[in-house]
């Protein structure tokens, strides 16, 4: 029996284990170790070299720094943004043509992500700086938790990580559900030594 050869997937195991950031235990440094050097040899999936040249990274010199700052972000705002469907074919694409066109649409996806994060973090600093004026001698509460009926769902993970590290306190931020104008969506992101 013919058994496939798992070193082809070492690309795709450094860019998991760097942009999830994954513990680089002794095992995941070595995986991620060979899978750059896999890419640094060209022998990446087309659809991840397209998304280095998107970020103005060569492949030759790619870091684990390149995955998580270059990469993983443009990956993730298909998540956020629409659904994850498009990043699944980038890196699946064979073609490096077609590997082009969807990471194209990956980086016009994080740019939009990048200006709905903006305006959302400017909102929700507005918003304590307005509840700092309300309150008592201007001292916030224990946590913050912020809705706005504009925001967008996919986003509201990273603007609570905004507001704990503005405020130093534990955040809750919602937004609508998209689809729906009965539910919520939050995320929550808390301070050292308080679980949440």
């Amino acid at each position: 029996r013919k058994e496939p050869n798992l070193a082809h997937f070492l690309d795709l195991v450094a860019l998991g284990t760097v942009a999830d950031l994954v513990p680089l235990d002794r095992n995941n440094r070595v995986l991620v170790r060979q899978g750059l050097e896999r890419i640094r040899r060209g022998m990446a999936r087309p659809g991840l070299l397209a998304l280095l040249r998107l970020g103005k990274r060569d492949y030759r010199y790619a870091g684990a720094s390149d995955l998580g700052f270059a990469v993983g972000p443009r990956l993730n705002a298909a998540g956020r943004l629409e659904d994850m469907s498009t990043g699944i074919r980038c890196l699946l694409a064979e073609e490096p043509q077609e590997a082009a066109e969807m990471a194209q649409q990956l980086d016009e996806l994080n740019l939009r992500r990048r200006s709905l994060q903006e305006q959302m973090q400017q909102d929700a600093i507005e918003k304590v700086n307005g509840l700092l004026a309300t309150l008592e001698q201007g001292s916030l509460p224990l946590a913050v938790c912020l809705f706005d009926d504009a925001w967008h769902e996919g986003i509201v993970g990273l603007v609570a990580s905004r507001v704990k590290d503005r405020t130093r306190r534990p955040a809750i931020v919602f937004a609508p559900e998209s689809g729906s104008d009965e539910f919520l969506k939050g995320s929550a992101r808390s301070v050292k030594g308080l679980h949440i």
